[in-house]
């Protein structure tokens, strides 16, 4: 067990974030994560006598998140992990300013004449399709198909550009559990006593059985409806996290916008979050707080998705940046040049 809790321990660095993996076998799993660009600092630290005469060490990344840290354990030659990490942060840095020059060049050449601007290619009217017809369906079957979606909500749905998660159904099983058993024993009473007990007490037992789903059938359907409204939704910009008691009683709505988070962190809990494949997301934010998605369905896909709107939007934000400064640079030497020319 030592042995494989050792080898499923993993630190991860890519040309886009740092990684930190760890598994406990049969028992968790988390995984840290952090963007290079939220990186702020990364210190080594040797403790012991033994640490540097083997050459191991901590790596302390410090991010804007609000745990703050990513910590790489004990890994050996932590000076030279420290300088890719480093490294890293300036390839990503580099690209930027060079993106951002190359944007500004175009934008230089085509305010002053220096190169064609290439006409747009023309709008290809795409046929309009034939319109299907209808499927006509008996308002008994609607209801159905209705009663069905409402019992069994998707997981996971994509509206447009939004992905909506809900609780794993594991979830749901601790609070339908009570009134459950309940309707269980209360059934199973009332047919015992229906085809073994006495004709005279058939109404009795009806009346009482009755009674009792009054009580329990609407304790059941508060508590599943309970859990089929909190829902965890991602946008093309923000992350919302809604919490709604049945009937409008009370909604809770948190939301953040993708730029403001700082790490993502993954948790799965034990053997039957691995056989059911559910998990939590912590998402971290500068301001906001941190996020849960608590018994979300396939929480690895979920992580790296939030993970790709946020680098896409984060992104677009900067293409929007860049946007703005060649503007105002335009600006500038449209001014310089009418000085210039009022000059001659």
């Amino acid at each position: 067990y030592l042995v494989f809790d050792y080898y499923n321990d993993k630190y991860v660095l890519t040309n886009r974030r740092v990684v930190h993996d760890e598994r406990h076998l049969l028992i968790y799993e988390t995984r840290n994560e952090a963007p290079l660009r939220a990186v702020q600092n990364v210190q080594q630290v040797q403790e012991g006598v033994l640490a540097h005469l083997f050459g191991y060490g901590d790596l302390v990344i410090e991010t804007a998140g609000e745990r703050g840290q990513i910590v790489f354990h004990r890994i050996p030659d932590p000076q030279e992990t420290q300088e890719v990490i480093f490294e890293q942060i300036m390839r990503v840095q580099t690209v930027d300013r060079a993106t951002e020059r190359a944007a500004i060049r175009d934008a230089l050449q085509v305010r002053f004449g220096l190169q064609a601007v290439e006409p747009p290619p023309p709008d290809q009217a795409t046929p309009p399709t034939a319109e299907k017809p209808g499927l006509t369906t008996t308002s008994l079957l609607k209801m159905l198909v209705g009663a069905f979606q409402f019992f069994v909500p998707p997981l996971v749905y994509r509206e447009g550009d939004t992905i909506t998660w809900r609780k794993h159904w594991v979830a749901l099983l601790r609070p339908i559990s009570l009134p459950t058993l309940g309707i269980l024993v209360a059934t199973a009473v009332a047919l015992v006593v229906l085809y073994r007990g006495s004709p005279d007490l058939r109404a009795s037992i009806l009346a009482g059985y009755g009674v009792a789903l009054m009580f329990l059938l609407p304790w059941w359907l508060w508590r599943f409806t309970d859990w089929r409204n909190d829902v965890y939704q991602l946008t093309a910009s923000r992350i919302v996290d809604v919490e709604r008691r049945p009937f409008f009683l009370r909604e809770e709505r948190r939301e953040a916008n993708l730029s403001m988070i700082q790490n993502i962190n993954l948790e799965i809990p034990g053997i039957i979050g691995r056989i059911f494949n559910f998990g939590s997301i912590t998402i971290e934010t500068a301001g906001a707080g941190a996020f849960t998605f608590d018994y979300v369905r396939d929480p690895r896909s979920v992580q790296t998705e939030i993970f790709r709107r946020m680098e896409q939007f984060q992104q677009q934000q900067r293409q929007r940046a860049m946007q703005d400064r060649r503007a105002e640079l335009l600006n500038w030497f449209s001014m310089y040049d009418q000085l210039r020319d009022s000059d001659k």
